[in-house]
């Protein structure tokens, strides 16, 4: 077992409450100390205890550390292809959750056009679904998850 050494100087009258608690400080020197007391046995077991939740916790903010250097560097090699302005606002539609007569209304096209528009966005992204493609373009940043806006043709 390693040598424990005295803590930095307490504040007046700690140190007189530990030792009416029964707890004897270790001494430099001595060759091995062992807790002598229930109260030194369990502060030397609440210490380990501690300890390993530092070690647990400084292996999740590493492993999130790490995480997030993985997502910016996939967030930079994320790429969408230039998409026309419609492309792009029935994505940005589909992001807020409007359907496609919603879409079609507020664009005055026709819900066959919408779908075709979506369709192709779909497609040009290299997305399985709406759903994907809205990911990966809110993503790219080349859309926002914001409200649309009243765009006329």
């Amino acid at each position: 077992m390693a040598e424990l050494t005295p803590p930095t100087p307490m504040p007046d009258g700690r140190l007189a409450a530990i030792v009416r608690a029964g707890l004897v400080l270790p001494h430099h020197g001595a060759a091995e100390w062992k807790p002598a007391t229930y109260a030194e046995r369990h502060l030397l077991e609440q210490g380990r205890v501690l300890d390993g939740m530092r070690v647990d916790l400084l292996r999740e903010i590493s492993r999130l550390r790490q995480r997030v250097n993985e997502l910016e560097t996939s967030r930079a090699v994320l790429q969408v292809p230039p998409l026309s302005d419609r492309h792009r606002a029935v994505i940005a539609a589909a992001a807020v959750g409007e359907t496609v007569p919603e879409t079609a209304a507020r664009l005055r096209l026709a819900r066959g056009t919408v779908h075709q528009y979506r369709h192709y966005a779909v497609r040009a992204i290299g997305a399985h679904s709406m759903e994907q493609a809205v990911g990966l373009a809110v993503a790219a940043g080349v859309v926002t998850a914001a409200p649309a806006g009243g765009e006329d043709r």
